[in-house]
């Protein structure tokens, strides 16, 4: 989280367990999830360190043992282009970053719709049925969760191309009830189900710009 909510995430972690943070683990560099890195090392956390930033493509899936904690952590392309999946095997939660939010539109962005596809594909493969998985934002979900993701993704990249989505302007394709109906989908248990206006374009816009202006 960003340094100013770090006061917050302690007291949640407080709520949990009054042991020390003692290691950090980031699924991306971007700053609203490692801004309060330094506030916990200098608390004394080491923060692991997995070879490769979003400006390098070379990040190496990594497995170890931090006292009785074995953390797997596997590396794929979606968000940005390092991003990790980081997997707790003793008490099952995998925490995905922004690869998967329940609460968000897909942001795939470096990856492309291969690179999204793949990364719900190896969380998949990962999970089962009691793993507690973590997104990025929004409420805590599962592997039917992530499932509904999947689904939703795949559905709006394929009306997107029925609609032949690089020939159409952004408003031509916020029309489209179709493509409303889909982006509904990936608001889980959010109550309006629907995006902000702005975001909306936006996701429209960047998904034309990643996937249909090739």
């Amino acid at each position: 989280m960003l340094p100013a909510h770090a006061t917050s995430l302690k007291a949640a972690v407080r709520q949990i367990t009054d042991k020390p943070v003692t290691y950090i683990f980031n699924t991306h560099d971007h700053s609203d999830h490692m801004g309060s890195n330094d506030v916990f090392t200098a608390d004394g956390a080491t923060a692991i360190q997995v070879e490769g930033t979003s400006e390098n493509d070379e990040v190496a899936d990594f497995s170890a043992t931090y006292g009785s904690a074995e953390v797997r952590i596997y590396a794929v392309v979606s968000h940005t282009k390092a991003d990790r999946l980081v997997f707790l095997p003793g008490p099952n939660v995998l925490f995905m970053g922004d690869t998967f939010t329940t609460d968000w539109h897909p942001t795939f962005y470096a990856g492309g719709a291969e690179g999204q596809l793949a990364t719900i594909a190896a969380a998949l493969e990962i999970a089962d049925d009691d793993t507690v998985i973590v997104p990025g934002h929004g409420p805590l979900s599962d592997r039917q969760g992530l499932m509904v993701y999947q689904k939703a993704f795949k559905d709006w990249i394929d009306r997107m191309a029925a609609l032949d989505a690089g020939s159409k302007s952004t408003d031509q394709l916020r029309a489209d009830a179709g493509l409303r109906s889909i982006a509904a989908r990936f608001m889980q248990g959010q109550r309006p189900a629907e995006l902000p206006e702005q975001a909306y374009r936006r996701f429209i816009e960047r998904t034309v710009t990643v996937e249909f202006s090739k």
